[in-house]
């Protein structure tokens, strides 16, 4: 929440990411209960991992959104393209992490594989959260709060400096 209140410097941002990594969560927990698995030390990790990698995927869709807010459009156009923009790149970067966990099955201690199965559908039920409550939050009132007021500078020029230092590079 506060990465979301520094990156975005608008409340209505926090109110659209921080709920994704709640539901994430609650979706992969009810999953491991109705599948009866017993919480142990391996398992509670999930409950950290899971908000982070939905955290990163919702922080960079809301950002595309602000950009098309920033360009004129009205939120729930804003919001479809900021989806069509960075969508796929989300879910391949979910799906490979998802494939990295579940690479955790060939385990010899079923505890281990068990917890690579459950991360592996966590990443992507997370994946589902941000693609279905990011889009619908940021379609809503909140969405017309998210735009950029006038020249608002990135968090850190440190970025741009380095992109100009970069282009200057032979070859690139």
């Amino acid at each position: 929440g506060i990465f979301a209140l520094i990156m975005f410097r608008r409340v209505a941002a926090l109110a659209v990411v921080f709920p994704v990594p709640f539901v994430a969560i609650l979706w992969v927990t009810g999953a491991m209960g109705l599948t009866g698995e017993p919480v142990n030390t391996l398992n509670i990790m999930i409950s950290a991992i899971i908000p982070i990698i939905s955290l990163t995927d919702a922080v960079h869709l809301t950002d595309a959104i602000r950009r098309h807010l920033a360009a004129g459009e009205n939120p729930r156009r804003a919001a479809a393209s900021g989806l069509a923009e960075v969508g796929f790149a989300c879910f391949m970067t979910s799906f490979t992490t998802a494939v990295s966990f579940a690479s955790l099955v060939l385990s010899s201690n079923p505890m281990v594989a068990r917890f690579g199965v459950f991360c592996a559908c966590g990443t992507m039920a997370s994946l589902v959260t941000v693609m279905l409550l990011t889009p619908l939050a940021s379609s809503t009132f909140l969405g017309r709060y998210l735009a950029p007021r006038g020249k608002e500078r990135m968090p850190s020029p440190f970025f741009a400096r380095l992109a100009s230092f970069v282009a200057l590079c032979p070859g690139s």
